[in-house]
């Protein structure tokens, strides 16, 4: 019986099979992120856990009846809310500005997030008044 040799991947090879996962992951879970979950976890211990069962149940959810809409009507979700108005031309540009504000909002969100996070962190690394560290991260 022969052994076979496994093939050891290298660090790149490693990398390149995450795909974009771990990107997407270091953009979503950023100091921000960090810092906050901390903070209500210390001031409010398990009183917020409802809240945390509910996103995730909410996810599975939107998820799901997004996924059934493509796979039955081969359409993202802006073409199908706009199949059902008489008037889809006004309807499409109604509903993809609704789409893209939220977007905005919510990569705004996001980002003040991680830059609230960044100088929390910097003020405490330096032992700086929050608002110093603000302006320089």
């Amino acid at each position: 019986m022969k052994k076979e040799k496994k093939n050891k991947k290298s660090l790149v090879e490693k990398l390149k099979g995450m795909g974009p996962a771990a990107i997407v992951t270091s953009a979503f879970v950023g100091p921000g992120t960090i810092t906050t979950t901390t903070l209500a976890g210390v001031n409010f211990k398990y009183s917020l856990l409802w809240a945390v069962l509910f996103s995730g149940l909410s996810l599975v959810v939107l998820m799901e009846m997004a996924g059934r809409i493509g796979i039955i009507s081969n359409h993202d979700i802006a073409e199908a809310a706009t199949a059902s108005f008489s008037n889809k031309k006004i309807a499409g540009v109604i509903i993809k500005s609704i789409i893209i504000i939220t977007l905005f909002a919510t990569a705004f969100g996001l980002e003040a997030g991680n830059l609230i996070g960044g100088s929390l962190g910097l003020a405490d690394a330096v032992n700086l008044p929050q608002w110093t560290s603000a302006l320089s991260s």
